[in-house]
């Protein structure tokens, strides 16, 4: 799994969640869209967790790289943000789903 997520704090949470499930695993975690555009293609995950408001541009333009793919990759969003807008073009850009970081991160690996 590959998180682009610019909080430490937050990511940190997210693999501590993601740990505490059986069968994921955090390969890498990106602080920044750049960055996780690079190691998505690099690490080829299977599943890639997402931000939507990240240093360098919008998370969706990972889900759309995501989409596009030449190997299977489930691009779920991670966002405080949750307006309908955000949350329709996430979708349309190809997320499987959409978490709001309000949730209870610590149990994040079962909602994947």
């Amino acid at each position: 799994m590959l998180i682009i997520e610019d909080r430490p704090d937050i990511a940190d949470n997210l693999c501590a969640g993601v740990a505490a499930t059986d069968g994921i695993t955090v390969a890498v975690v990106a602080g920044t869209l750049d960055r996780g555009l690079q190691l998505l293609f690099e690490m080829r995950p299977r599943i890639l967790l997402v931000d939507i408001g990240l240093p360098g541009g919008n998370g969706v333009d990972a889900i759309r790289a995501a989409a596009q793919a030449d190997w299977r990759v489930d691009a779920l969003v991670i966002s405080i943000f949750g307006d309908k807008a955000r949350v329709i073009e996430a979708i349309r850009a190809g997320a499987k789903g959409y978490l709001l970081k309000g949730g209870h991160l610590a149990h994040i690996g079962e909602d994947i």
